[in-house]
């Protein structure tokens, strides 16, 4: 290690509790902390959510108008305290074939036993898109246990802005008494992506339906009547009609069936291929971990897990059956790439970390849903870095989850990760609790006594909102932080002397940013410069991206920032070049459609050709694949900085591999970490005739991970024509599966020919897009983002105002993220008239001369 200083444990400590206040790891916090804090109280085991769940077409039955203001308990969202769910026997027949109407169809009946907790004449229970049954001119039948009279029926309705289906008595039902309530319904098994809805694919020439499930948050109301909300557990009865050569699945064994305990369902090619052996080999290690971290042994008798062609999330911790995507479970290592291998790793470990924390224990409502998610984001990594010790998992969580939930964190539209429960209500408030902050703001463990109580120190981390930075001067020692932000004019309304460099932070365990006085800017670049492997390299990468947001938020200039990319002709190293090449992207966001753009390039071009060529070095002219987990990361990231910005063979070699692939479509000899840049770089280089042979590819790919790389290749043409055609596909199920709609119009977003062509087209057809594809769902927030990313113009943020007024009530899910993308873009035009001429100068005086 060469001269420089790191910073003490005990100077870091120091830093770590005056930024944060919470230094010790969210996994043991979260616990105690949940355990001391009444609202966060823990609900405890009984069984978990039924995998089945339907989706239904709305009823015609109508009740008692509901006024403005919610005076009655029907016109609330929350389901009052009067009673408690005991056991649900639940049967339901989903048809895979279309009816008379040429709709597929479920039917169903259940009966929720249920406890009277406090004296009641009114009984609330979700129903939504249910057509019930009436019996006697009432929507169901109630009936006492243990030897209870049950009152009769007053009255029952639907109210469909608060989902609930309304019973009133005509006398109370009495405390501590047990009752049973019936009810019989039919639904449309949709391919809406929730509740209990409808999923296909062609095998062999022939199409094949799949009924399946998406629950979370509030879709188990959509497959029967039932108290849903994540407090309310019952134990689950299942009973599933199916068709003869038909598999059902539930969350524990199948009544008279015994399989061996991990087991991988998919298509049947699928699985026949060896595309779930990945899977099936992790699974059994990684919940070997968990137990012996845990220290509670796996709490069900089997475990499930299925990749489904149609599904909406990454994957669902179904207790026993957890569903996925096909991208997250199956692994091909002909076709897969190593970042493919990575999150199905990730993934399989996130879910099976909530089947004890989240299932076995749960939240008692969304406002705590960063206890579930956050932890179970860090814990992943855990169990993927015990799955796989060669990958260096723990470090990437930096990379990965950190350094990107700061810029969401820094903005003053973001949140706390915790709210009050009376601030979370409707179904659109808690879908959008489904973001960057409660999944990936986590912190590591700091090895220090912790000065304050577990609540106190708790409180500030998950009820403020933001991060501080922390300030050192190295000539004084003065430490001091405040909030950080992005925007420094937003308005939010929720030790010794040094000669020599210094880094905090070391590995960035706490999650702050870190500025120093400028003398000490200087001796961390000059050091950078001369002998750059001194500084550790994930202090390297946070070098680079605190200065970024630091330049961003006005603390320090920004040709600082851009001087920390100075060192990276020497870097060969992930973590650094990655760092760089985020930040460095809103420069092109910024900036590609102006005269910065040439002298960046040439910039970026100098940079990364030592790095292209060290990789045609090290991979004996591109005919082998990296050792290290993260180089094979860092080979990709340098082709594509390569080719993006004309470094010289580079698109000679990715249009020949796409070539040779065009003249023998059936040998695909294109490395699969590579095809991805591979397939974008040729097709943006060539025309109709490339687009077209990958459309071709891509609607005959049977590997999902591979019809997801060209998916979004695709959008790189830069033929406008093709990118228009590309957009009216994505509105068509049988081209672009709903599921991928929204990611597909993003990736043409990002592309500068396609965003205008985006937000033209999604503003066109936004009460088709809302209605038809999910207003609820958690990718509506994410298309707002994407498609907005690049506006930094008074005539872009205009158009977003006025896209906010022509949509009102119309927003769903992406409400915040529109507020967002406000704050963004005005953040945007300012930076951009502050900094436009300065960076246009630095990378003139940078770039090569020629």
């Amino acid at each position: 290690m060469g001269k420089g200083l790191f910073l003490s444990k005990v100077v870091a400590a120091a830093c770590v509790v005056a930024a944060i206040g919470a230094a010790a790891t969210i996994i043991a916090l979260s616990v105690v902390y949940a355990q001391e804090k009444s609202k966060n109280e823990m609900t405890p085991q009984s069984t978990a959510n039924p995998t089945i769940s339907p989706t239904i077409s709305p009823t015609t039955t109508t009740g008692p108008t509901t006024p403005s203001t919610p005076k009655e308990p029907w016109q609330r969202y929350r389901l009052p305290k009067s009673l408690a769910p005991v056991s649900y026997n639940v049967t339901l027949w989903p048809r895979l074939e279309r009816n008379a109407d040429n709709l597929f169809v479920f039917t169903g009946h259940s009966t929720v036993v249920f406890r009277c907790v406090t004296e009641t004449d009114l009984l609330l229970i979700h129903s939504n898109k249910l057509n019930l049954t009436s019996f006697d001119g009432y929507l169901v039948k109630l009936r006492g246990l243990n030897g209870e009279a049950a009152p009769g029926l007053k009255a029952t309705w639907l109210v469909k802005p608060t989902q609930y289906l309304v019973v009133q008595l005509h006398s109370p039902l009495q405390a501590g008494s047990t009752y049973e309530l019936f009810t019989e319904f039919v639904g449309e098994l949709a391919d809406d992506l929730g509740g209990f809805y409808r999923s296909e694919y062609v095998e062999d020439g022939v199409t094949k339906v799949v009924a399946t499930t998406q629950m979370q948050p509030t879709d188990a109301r959509k497959a029967f009547p039932c108290f849903d909300e994540p407090a309310m557990k019952a134990v689950f009865h299942m009973t599933l009609i199916h068709p003869h050569g038909t598999v059902a699945l539930s969350n524990s064994m199948n009544y008279g069936k015994f399989f061996s305990h991990i087991r991988i369902w998919a298509r049947k090619k699928a699985i026949e291929e060896g595309q779930g052996a990945y899977a099936l080999e992790k699974t059994g290690s990684i919940l070997a971990f968990f137990e012996n971290y845990y220290n509670s042994s796996y709490p069900l008798t089997k475990s499930d897990q299925i990749a489904l062609p149609d599904f909406s999330a990454g994957a669902m911790e179904n207790w026993g059956l957890i569903t996925y995507r096909e991208t997250a479970l199956l692994y091909n290592p002909a076709v897969s790439s190593n970042g493919d291998k990575e999150w199905v790793a990730t993934v399989i470990s996130h879910e099976l970390a909530h089947m004890w924390f989240g299932n076995l224990v749960t939240t008692r409502w969304w406002n705590d849903l960063w206890l579930n998610e956050g932890f179970a984001t860090y814990v992943s990594y855990l169990g993927a870095d015990f799955a796989e010790p060669k990958w260096n998992m723990k470090d990437l969580i930096v990379q990965n989850e950190i350094i990107g939930v700061m810029s969401v964190d820094a903005l003053a539209s973001s949140h706390p990760l915790s709210s009050k429960e009376e601030d979370v209500l409707t179904p659109e408030h808690i879908s959008e609790l489904f973001d960057s902050i409660t999944y990936s703001k986590a912190v590591e463990k700091a090895d220090i006594t912790l000065p304050h109580s577990i609540e106190v120190i708790m409180n500030r981390w998950i009820l403020q909102m933001g991060f501080p930075v922390v300030t050192i001067n190295t000539q004084t020692g003065e430490i001091n932080q405040k909030h950080f932000l992005l925007d420094p004019e937003s308005v939010v309304d929720r030790p010794s002397e040094f000669n020599d460099w210094l880094v905090a932070n070391i590995d960035t365990k706490g999650f702050y940013r870190v500025n120093y006085d400028s003398d000490n800017w200087e001796r961390l670049l000059a050091k950078l410069s001369s002998r750059h492997v001194d500084i550790p390299v994930i202090n390297r990468a946070q070098l680079i991206d605190d200065a970024f947001n630091l330049a961003r938020a006005k603390m320090v200039d920004t040709t600082l920032a851009l001087r920390t990319t100075k060192f990276l002709d020497k870097e060969v190293e992930y973590m650094p070049w990655e760092t760089a090449r985020r930040n460095l992207n809103y420069f092109y966001l910024m900036f590609d459609r102006s005269e910065v753009y040439g002298p960046m390039q040439a910039y970026v071009n100098k940079q990364v050709t030592p790095l292209f060529n060290h990789f045609q070095n090290i991979t004996g002219n591109w005919t082998n694949i990296p050792e290290n987990h993260t180089d094979q990361y860092n080979q990709v990231n340098a082709i594509s900085m390569a080719c993006s910005t004309g470094v010289k063979g580079c698109e000679q070699l990715t249009t020949g591999w796409f070539k040779e692939w065009q003249d023998n479509p059936h040998i695909n000899k294109i490395s699969p970490n590579l095809r991805y840049t591979v397939y974008c770089s040729a097709i943006a280089a060539g025309g109709v005739k490339e687009w077209d042979f990958a459309w071709s590819m891509f609607k005959n790919a049977t590997i999902a991970t591979e019809a997801d790389k060209l998916m979004s290749a695709l959008s790189c043409t830069k033929q406008p024509w093709l990118l228009n055609r590309y957009l009216d596909y994505c509105l068509m199920p049988g081209n672009i599966r709903k599921q991928d709609a929204t990611s597909t119009i993003i990736s043409i977003a990002g592309n500068p020919i396609g965003q205008p062509l985006a937000w033209a087209f999604v503003r066109a057809k936004w009460d088709y897009i809302f209605n038809n594809y999910g207003g609820g769902s958690f990718s509506f927030g994410g298309l707002i983002s994407g498609l907005t990313r690049r506006f930094s113009s008074e005539f872009e943020y205009q158009q977003l105002l006025q896209f906010k007024e022509d949509n009102a009530g119309q927003l769903g899910s992406a409400t915040t993220s529109l507020e967002q993308a406000l704050e963004r873009t005005k953040a945007n035009m300012k930076w951009v008239a502050v900094n436009k001429q300065q960076v246009f100068d630095w990378f003139k005086s940078e770039a090569p001369t020629n």
